[in-house]
């Protein structure tokens, strides 16, 4: 602990300070992608002018998800595709869970997205016969969702509020025919499990690349969703998962920190 040879973090715009340390002391600083990335997080864009006076904040190595991902970081970091261990591992122990028709999963995401959400799903419910929606809650969520939300959507029938981790959000991306989401890692997640559909409000432009060339669904509006939902569409997926979530992702990390412990060592 005295003497570390390497720093790994996710970064969440706060970690500048112990970067900028990290390098005074000698030791190698390595960030790991922790959420979708299109560009629009400015954490990883930087513009070309300040890179210089900016290096020292900058951590030496960033392991992505996959080689997709790498074309939204500024060329002045050093990327490299590894995967996502914690993904793998919740793939295999929900590999047996049975994808069941008409069961929806929607993906919370917070305050500002609330509304919008709450009003698609009453308006699934609706408009789909014998559907069943699991509104999958966030953490901070989970102790005061009954004050968030309105009456009338906890007294729907069909709509199911998780709001605890009894079972791991897996479980549900498997059991879904759809997983709805506005903007959260989570719809990544669910990309090679289930049929992801965005909904066009507030901050879907993460997902502008996915739209755009197909590989999830998107609609603008409750009815846009819900013809979707009915005609049983499904996205193109031009992508093969390995490009999103490089496999073996402990092993690459292992053969990862072997070259950087010989490098250091030399």
């Amino acid at each position: 602990l005295k003497r570390p040879r390497f720093l790994f973090f996710t970064d969440t715009a706060c970690f500048s300070y112990l970067i900028q340390m990290s390098k005074e002391k000698g030791i190698i600083s390595v960030d790991f992608q922790h959420a979708i990335q299109s560009g629009q997080n400015i954490l990883y864009r930087h513009n070309p002018e300040l890179i210089d006076k900016y290096r020292n904040f900058i951590p030496d190595h960033t392991l992505t998800f996959g080689d997709y991902w790498n074309k939204y970081f500024s060329k002045v970091y050093s990327t490299q595709s590894i995967g996502n261990s914690y993904h793998e591992l919740l793939l295999s122990k929900h590999k047996d869970i049975k994808q069941i028709p008409n069961t929806i999963t929607i993906i919370s995401d917070g305050e500002m997205a609330r509304d919008p959400l709450e009003k698609l799903a009453l308006g699934i419910v609706e408009k789909i016969p014998n559907v069943r929606i699991y509104y999958k809650l966030r953490q901070d969520e989970f102790p005061y969702w009954k004050d968030l939300y309105s009456k009338e959507i906890q007294e729907t029938d069909g709509i199911t509020f998780v709001s605890n981790n009894n079972k791991n959000l897996y479980y549900y991306l498997k059991l879904s025919e759809y997983v709805i989401g506005i903007n959260s890692t989570a719809l990544i997640e669910a990309l090679p499990l289930s049929n992801v559909l965005i909904y066009e409000t507030g901050w879907f432009v993460e997902f502008m690349d996915f739209i755009e060339s197909g590989h999830v669904l998107s609609a603008p509006n409750v009815e846009g969703i819900v013809e979707i939902i009915k005609d049983k569409r499904t996205p193109k997926r031009y992508l093969r998962i390995e490009e999103i979530f490089k496999s073996k992702a402990a092993s690459n990390l292992e053969s990862f920190v072997k070259k950087l412990n010989k490098k250091k060592s030399r």
